[in-house]
């Protein structure tokens, strides 16, 4: 595994929790290229992530995910149902599911 100075970094948020019985993506970062060479650099698997969660539409937090997509169409993206339809319409083409969270969950 990577040490954190073998990262790419670069403006964004994005964070893998593995929990006992899934392992979530929270946010995907500012740039899916960064996202996926440093899942890899870290042992993470796309295709291991189950669900992706964001937490808000603001670029930073969100502009990884249509790479992470092309690797992983499988998961399913919980987000805000503030989000625009054209992107909820565009994480369906893509081949994943989404689940609109009006409250915490």
């Amino acid at each position: 595994m990577a040490s954190f100075w073998q990262l790419t970094c670069a403006w964004g948020m994005a964070c893998v929790v593995k929990g006992f019985d899934k392992i979530i993506l929270f946010d995907t970062g500012g740039d899916g290229s960064v996202l996926l060479s440093n899942m890899r650099k870290m042992d993470i698997a796309p295709e291991d992530i189950e669900i992706v969660f964001l937490s808000h539409i603001h670029g930073d937090h969100t502009g990884g995910l249509w790479k992470f997509l092309e690797v992983n169409p499988g998961v399913t993206v919980y987000l805000p149902s503030s989000f625009p339809e054209d992107y909820k319409h565009g994480i369906k083409e893509k081949g994943a599911k989404f689940v609109e969270v009006e409250r915490p969950v």
